[in-house]
């Protein structure tokens, strides 16, 4: 048996081997190495399944850590490794992150100061890179690691009369759906910087889930009431398109990545699939 004991934040690394007779060999230290003396690949393994908030609080334990992700380019490797986990068929950046980031992001990274406004410099620089979400991804990160306290301010408020089970924005970031325990869901837009309610989607029981699709043109909602019902923005107003029956509650929908198919979880043990043909949303 082979005992292998670290401080990774430490200096010394204890490397003991025990033969199955219960013999022990002599313990073997590193002193004053840490992990300078792990392999290349075993950082490479350890942090490309680390968040980027995590990456970012491994470079603030010490100077040796510090000193190690940097010398081993930990970020480059992390940076590759998250995006083929992410989007493992993708070779180009993604045009809604970039709209996105144009629209409300930088004007968010510009708040947090000098250190806000090198990341907007060093992010400029690299929009048309294709990892460029991972990039937003670590560069938000690293500004929130690096950040000591801030305030959040509240810019809307949507109301509800009973619970909200859950809230998303559409990958462009110009609107959001809640849904809510008092048989509704409500789509809110940003105009001019300013959040408006659009939309009020009524069901006869309360939601379990809202949903853009990846162009965020369309939305699904699913609900006790045995239906899911989809929506589409036309013209700048969210206009119903279709009405999906089930014989139990529908539990959950979602958008295929392309946008032209959908599909529904029912408590009746089915599940339905709808296709867009012409605009028109028809069973499958």
């Amino acid at each position: 048996m082979i005992t292998l004991t670290t401080q990774l934040g430490g200096c010394e690394f204890d490397l003991s081997s025990r033969q199955n007779d219960a013999q022990t060999s002599p313990i073997v230290k590193y002193n004053g190495r840490g992990i300078d003396i792990l392999p290349n690949e075993t950082f490479d393994n350890i942090f490309s399944y680390l968040d980027p908030q995590d990456v970012v609080n491994s470079r603030c334990v010490s100077q040796r850590w510090k000193k190690v992700i940097d010398d081993y380019q930990i970020i480059p490797h992390f940076l590759y490794a998250f995006y083929r986990r992410c989007h493992p068929q993708k070779h180009s950046p993604n045009p809604y992150t970039v709209e996105l980031y144009d629209s409300s992001i930088k004007g968010w990274l510009n708040k947090f100061g000098d250190e806000g406004k090198k990341s907007i410099m060093q992010l400029d620089q690299h929009l048309k890179n294709k990892l460029f979400p991972q990039i937003l991804c670590w560069s938000i990160a690293q500004v929130l690691g690096r950040t000591k306290a801030f305030s959040c301010e509240s810019i809307f408020t949507i109301e509800h009369s009973d619970r909200v089970i859950n809230a998303c924005f559409s990958p462009d970031g110009k609107h959001l759906v809640t849904a809510s325990r008092d048989n509704t869901a409500k789509i809110c837009g940003l105009n001019n910087r300013q959040w408006q309610k659009k939309a009020t989607i009524q069901h006869s029981g309360w939601l379990h889930n809202a949903c853009f699709s990846l162009d965020g043109k369309h939305l699904v909602t699913a609900s006790c009431d045995n239906t899911a019902k989809i929506y589409g923005l036309n013209d700048g107003q969210w206009q119903k398109k279709a009405t999906i029956k089930h014989d139990g509650m529908v539990s959950n929908a979602c958008f295929s990545p392309d946008g032209k198919h959908l599909v529904t979880a029912s408590r009746d043990h089915t599940a339905k699939i709808y296709g867009l043909n012409d605009g028109q949303w028809q069973e499958k």
